[in-house]
């Protein structure tokens, strides 16, 4: 899977729960801008386990893997290589 299909599958998830997310860039942090808030972090850990077969490791629970759409891609780009 390329990464431009990764960002793709986590825009169409978040674009279920944020009417505005397809007029914000890959790079835009989704907490600081307020478009998400840390309770939302949970369903993003929980849609990349679910949608790609993946364990997200303690270690790596942090709103950093996770606060962009090209954060979130290349973490799961990572994993996927492993």
């Amino acid at each position: 899977m390329t990464n431009s299909e990764i960002r793709a599958a986590i825009r169409a998830f978040l674009a279920k729960k944020v009417s505005t997310i397809n007029e914000v860039a890959d790079d835009v942090n989704l907490f600081e801008s307020g478009l998400l808030n840390s309770m939302f972090a949970m369903l993003l850990v929980q849609f990349v386990e679910e949608n790609w077969s993946l364990t997200v490791e303690d270690s790596e629970l942090s709103l950093g893997n996770f606060s962009s759409i090209a954060v979130m891609s290349n973490f799961v780009e990572g994993k996927l290589a492993k």
